[in-house]
């Protein structure tokens, strides 16, 4: 079960980012998703701010599909966000591979 948005209030988003991490390894799944969700939900202006970093580890990690979705859609609308970065020609190979698969850009 989610945590009460009170306590996660209190939390900035990047501890939160860090936080599905920690939950995937502990094997937390479902509070994983959750957290995800939270992110999405409430944190979106956070995630476009770091947008090049959120890129790049969500999808070092297979398990974070609603973000690495959120991050695919971004650059589906606005795939400059990548082509401009500083950091286009460093992203892993993962986040590589999903860019330039899209039907959409």
């Amino acid at each position: 079960m989610l945590p009460s948005n009170t306590l996660l209030e209190k939390h900035e988003a990047s501890f939160i980012f860090e936080l599905v991490h920690i939950t995937y390894e502990f094997l937390l799944d479902e509070l994983a998703k959750q957290l995800q969700n939270q992110l999405i939900e409430k944190e979106a202006h956070w995630l476009r701010l770091h947008f090049n970093r959120i890129y790049e580890k969500c999808f070092q990690n297979n398990n974070l599909q609603d973000l690495q979705n959120w991050c695919s859609n971004i650059v589906a609308k606005y795939p400059n966000m990548i082509f401009d970065s500083k950091d286009f020609f460093t992203l892993h190979e993962n986040a590589l591979v999903s860019f330039i698969s899209r039907d959409d850009l």
